[in-house]
């Protein structure tokens, strides 16, 4: 697949990542509307959009950049891309969604910020993922995402990424 051959490229993602996204989809219900916080090269939307075929993403970044999808028009039906801030955006957000991945931006407000917007916006039993989870550049964020985790069921972690289910523990 296609967000393979990016991973090796660009890094950004590995490619052991990306197969950890496919198998996040094979937990989600057909129709599935996932939120991609931070699209950066766009590997992630890719990985969502070949693996999970009925999907629909929501892209939100700060910054236009060149994605992954934007040569690949056969995704563009199933893509809407929104500029601005993924905590205010998930704050006014109107319905629950099945996927969450963040990988917005790093700092400690910005990564608690997310999760205060978005968590509670996954259904009960969706998943949210995690990227720079375990990054010795970022230790903030695994901090902030383990304590906000506890109770939750780790469903995978592969190199720098980590994913929930949103079904409670405790």
């Amino acid at each position: 697949m296609q967000a393979k051959q990016i991973a090796k490229q660009h890094g950004m993602l590995s490619v052991e990542e990306v197969d950890l996204i496919y198998e996040c989809c094979d937990m989600l219900p057909d129709k599935a509307v996932i939120v991609n916080i931070g699209a950066g090269a766009g590997t992630s939307t890719l990985a969502f959009l070949e693996k999970h075929t009925t999907c629909f993403v929501f892209e939100i970044d700060i910054e236009e950049r060149p994605l992954a999808v934007q040569n690949t028009s056969k995704y563009h039906d199933r893509l809407a891309r929104i500029r601005g801030k993924s905590q205010i955006v998930g704050k006014n957000w109107p319905f629950l969604v099945d996927c969450v991945f963040v990988d917005g931006s790093h700092t400690n407000e910005a990564v608690q910020g997310d999760i205060d917007s978005w968590l509670p916006k996954v259904k009960l039993g969706g998943i949210i993922l995690f990227h720079d989870y375990d990054h010795r550049n970022v230790p903030g964020l695994t901090v902030i995402v383990d304590k906000a985790m506890t109770g939750y069921e780790v469903v995978g972690k592969e190199r720098y990424l980590i994913a929930y289910s949103t079904n409670v523990l405790l």
